[in-house]
């Protein structure tokens, strides 16, 4: 340290450094050597790449079916009422358990009516047997 009454103009110190760590911020490189380069890398005109074309040409083609289907106008009017009618739904049922119909007397009843009227039956499997049966006894009725 030099002494405050100290009043020439040379000092001879002695100072020692220590090694000290000092954390910086995360550093990125970049493939560009200056900003001019980076502009004219970002600014070029790249060729298209063709999954996304095929997705762009995918998206404009369902987009005419639904309105060539169902004469719809897609609208942000149209969106809107989407959304408010998905944020009710949410909202009505905030709070509240979910419906559990395994306890719901209501639901057995039906699934037990649909389960007699054949609802897990393969009717593909069973059509062309019942048809071969009726036209057996078709044959039958028209020999007599």
């Amino acid at each position: 340290m030099i002494p405050e009454t100290y009043s020439d103009r040379r000092c001879m110190v002695d100072i020692t450094l220590e090694a000290d760590t000092i954390s910086i911020a995360e550093i990125t490189i970049f493939p560009w050597r200056n900003y001019d380069e980076f502009i004219k890398d970002v600014t070029k005109e790249k060729p298209a790449d063709p999954l996304v074309e095929n997705m762009n040409e995918n998206l404009a083609s369902i987009y005419v079916a639904i309105t060539n289907q169902s004469n719809l106008n897609i609208s942000p009017e149209t969106g809107y009422r989407h959304i408010m009618e998905q944020n009710f739904t949410s909202m009505s049922g905030r709070n509240q358990y979910p419906v559990n119909n395994l306890l719901n007397p209501f639901a057995w009843a039906s699934f037990v009516s649909e389960m007699k009227r054949g609802l897990l039956k393969n009717h593909t499997y069973k059509k062309p047997q019942q048809a071969k049966v009726i036209k057996k006894k078709r044959k039958k009725q028209d020999k007599n």
